[in-house]
């Protein structure tokens, strides 16, 4: 079974939850450019509570062409902010000093293209995860999905990152779980045990989803 789903920079826990069922994931590439979603940005933890990682791309607000041809701006030093948010808000987790020196270069790679960076970052993900899913692609825009392949463009958001029952697990922070951050996040508290936690949360996921479509 494949899972379809658009770029993601560093995609949100629950997009692993649904991947993790399936053997391999389909990226959409000839889609056309949506604002205020995970292509160009991830969640965080910090110290002042959850914080977004974004990624400028040319055009801005304005950008309205496919998402292939997404360029990303290096007009400002988003690699430096980002590295930095990370540093200082996962430095004290248990595993971010495992996963550093591999993430470090895939955040400051100067790709062109968003599409690039967002494939870079999901084969080191799937890599952390040590799971042998191939990345596949899209040639054509189709607007519902093959049978067997798991729909799930466009259905993770910003907007309803809370939305989705997810177990707590132990965040670097005292306070409230915050559930459904980046996959960074997991990875960085859980370590070799996040493959664990996408696998249990399947059952708990799949009701949810069943029952809002």
């Amino acid at each position: 079974m494949n899972q379809l789903i658009e770029y993601q920079y560093f995609g949100p826990v629950i997009s692993f939850v649904m991947a993790s069922r399936c053997s391999n994931i389909i990226l959409e590439q000839c889609e056309h450019w949506q604002k205020m979603s995970f292509r160009n940005r991830c969640q965080i933890l910090t110290a002042n509570g959850v914080v977004n990682l974004t990624v400028p791309v040319v055009g801005g607000r304005n950008q309205r062409g496919p998402t292939a041809g997404v360029a990303i701006d290096y007009g400002q030093p988003w690699q430096q902010q980002h590295w930095r948010s990370l540093e200082s808000a996962y430095n004290n987790s248990p595993f971010f000093s495992h996963y550093a020196d591999g993430l470090k270069p895939i955040v400051f790679t100067p790709f062109e293209q968003l599409v690039s960076l967002n494939r870079a970052t999901l084969a080191w993900i799937l890599l952390a995860l040590k799971w042998p899913h191939q990345i596949l692609q899209t040639t054509t825009f189709e607007r519902t999905a093959t049978a067997n392949t798991p729909d799930c463009r466009g259905r993770f958001l910003p907007s309803n990152r809370l939305g989705v029952p997810l177990q707590p697990y132990q965040q670097v922070f005292e306070k409230p779980f915050e559930a459904n951050l980046s996959i960074l996040d997991l990875l960085f508290n859980l370590g070799p045990l996040a493959g664990l936690y996408l696998a249990q949360n399947q059952k708990l996921t799949l009701q949810h989803i069943e029952t809002t479509v």
